[in-house]
């Protein structure tokens, strides 16, 4: 789920002079190039998704139902588009700071693997209440939820126990809330907020710059300044004119 996050990183410093010139001209606009080239760019991931989830859904052995199978794909498309969506996130909104994309996502993932409950359990995190914030609390809350199928026993980690219930393999888990539905929804909002939020601020920048610009952009003028303190010259090109029929001169004026 990280490799999704880390592949949006680049999208927007890769093409942002071309787009930047192309306002300038206006050619075209800022989300003719961001939904195309965002959507391209989320395909290599989703096949990449397809052909290792497969496997290994077969090798674990957790669930044989086809429809855990289905809802466990789909889930994991939506998590594949919601850190992506965080990741161009995070490459605009580093262009507003001195820092580097790579640096917010690390940090980022820290965050994720800090608070989810499963790495490190929820009584022993400084604020617990942190791991609502976190997409990857959500994301493997639903794929559990999907794979472990409710009314299935499974085989206990001690040798020769008794067999455990769905629902204490997801309280050892530390995974019993909130439901899987409301989980997708989560995952929704934060993929939406989070695409359209890289889009909005890319947008407000791109306009900040291009101001900014035709602010200090002045007269075209070129200056020359003599050495020893001579006469300084203001030249200015003027059109070209004709003088009783004849060739077209031009006409320099020169001032000190």
């Amino acid at each position: 789920m990280f490799f999704p996050l880390m592949a949006a990183l680049p999208l927007v410093p890769r093409d942002e002079r071309m787009v930047r010139k192309e306002l300038q001209q206006g050619a075209a606009c800022v989300s003719a190039w961001y939904v195309p080239t965002t959507s391209i760019a989320l395909l290599p991931e989703l096949l990449l998704l397809i052909v290792n989830a497969v496997p290994f859904y077969w090798l674990a052995g957790i669930a044989d139902d086809a429809a855990a199978f289905a809802l466990t794909l789909l889930s994991q498309v939506l998590i594949v588009v919601t850190f992506h969506s965080v990741g161009l996130l995070l490459a605009v909104g580093a262009t507003f700071t001195r820092a580097n994309s790579g640096t917010l996502s690390m940090l980022f993932m820290s965050f994720c693997f800090l608070f989810t409950g499963i790495f490190v359990p929820p009584s022993q995190m400084p604020l617990p209440e942190l791991r609502f914030a976190n997409p990857l609390y959500y994301a493997t809350s639903l794929i559990a939820q999907l794979v472990f199928l409710q009314g299935t026993e499974y085989a206990s980690p001690v040798p020769g126990g008794p067999s455990v219930p769905r629902d204490e393999v997801l309280a050892t888990l530390g995974i019993g809330t909130p439901a899987s539905g409301w989980c997708a929804l989560i995952l929704v909002a934060f993929a939406s907020v989070a695409r359209c939020g890289a889009l909005l601020l890319l947008q407000w920048r791109l306009r900040r710059d291009l101001q900014q610009s035709a602010a200090a952009a002045g007269p075209a003028r070129r200056r020359w300044c003599l050495p020893g303190g001579g006469p300084r010259l203001l030249f200015r090109r003027r059109r070209p004119k004709r003088v009783g029929g004849g060739a077209p001169i031009t006409v320099v004026a020169a001032a000190r």
